[in-house]
């Protein structure tokens, strides 16, 4: 393992940025690597997993991939072409794929004059102007008070305490009466 093997300074590999838009990360991604026929990539499976935890997180894929002869973009085309095989959901690693263009367009167009939404969304993604919350939907007492007087107006059941008044009194009538 050589010292060009740890990630530095922030900078992100190709592989890195794309793990990052899929499930378990960097370690997903080397799952979906599992499913290849490639030789080269399982060695490079092989070497990951002999590595302690603190060295998965810190050694940069591309380093093992050229320790085995095998380039960024062979290891990915091989892995997308493994997960197609098996039928693997694709379309996280196919949208992180298309990120930098799809980031690129949207600059494009929020510099121009109609270009709000994309203003908007590139905004709110960086933290830059507050993402709405959504829709919320608040239930008042003044709801409940209505509903209740529209009960007494219509005929129906008594109340709870016409109901107890009710049934006390005709307790108390059952005791007066002789037996």
């Amino acid at each position: 393992m050589t010292a060009g093997a740890l990630d530095k300074g922030g900078q992100t590999s190709a592989l890195a940025y794309v793990a990052r838009f899929l499930p378990g990360g960097k370690a997903g991604l080397v799952e979906l690597a599992r499913l290849s026929d490639d030789e080269r990539v399982q060695a490079v499976v092989a070497d990951y997993d002999s590595l302690d935890k603190c060295r998965r997180q810190n050694t940069r894929l591309e380093v093992l991939c050229e320790g085995h002869g095998i380039a960024a973009r062979e290891f990915l085309g091989a892995v997308v072409s493994a997960a197609f095989d098996y039928s693997t959901d694709l379309s996280r690693l196919i949208a992180a794929l298309a990120q930098p263009r799809v980031v690129t367009a949207a600059v494009r167009n929020a510099v121009r004059q109609p270009g709000f939404r994309d203003r908007e969304m590139l905004l709110q993604s960086s933290g830059f102007a507050p993402t709405p919350k959504g829709i919320s939907i608040q239930t008042t007492a003044v709801a409940g008070a209505k509903a209740s007087a529209a009960d007494e107006k219509a005929t129906g059941l008594p109340s709870f305490a016409e109901t107890i008044t009710m049934a006390a009194e005709a307790a108390r009538k059952n005791d007066e009466e002789p037996a």
